[in-house]
């Protein structure tokens, strides 16, 4: 019988075909907010929040007062995910399928509110 021999040499080769995993970028694909920009993005979502809390102790908005939360929620929704899930910084593709399954969601819910008359 043959003795198995190991193969190693099949490994190498196949390892110097593929490409190079750690391609370069240039600096302007992958620059990332520094420390302060972080804290700025932080102190815009308090305030918006401070406003949410503000607006929904006044009295006299009635029907309206739902949907403003929920713009205001949005955007904070969505500095969150631009910048601190890095969306803003990855490639277009992450952000389209994020968007649209977002769109989706959201066409979903507002088809709910107006099927139960939430509103």
């Amino acid at each position: 019988m043959a003795e198995l021999q190991p193969q190693s040499h099949l490994l190498e080769d196949r390892m110097a075909h593929q490409p190079e995993h750690h391609q370069t970028a240039s600096a302007e694909e992958h620059t990332h907010p520094s420390p302060a920009r972080y804290v700025f993005i932080g102190a815009v979502l308090t305030v918006i929040t401070g406003i949410e809390v503000a607006i929904y102790g006044l009295s006299g908005l009635g029907k309206g007062l739902p949907i403003l939360l929920i713009a205001l929620s949005a955007v904070k929704f969505f500095v969150v995910v631009a910048f601190f899930m890095h969306l803003k910084f990855d490639a277009k593709l992450f952000a389209w399928m994020f968007a649209g399954g977002m769109a989706i969601a959201a066409s979903i819910m507002l088809a709910l509110i107006g099927l139960f008359n939430a509103f």
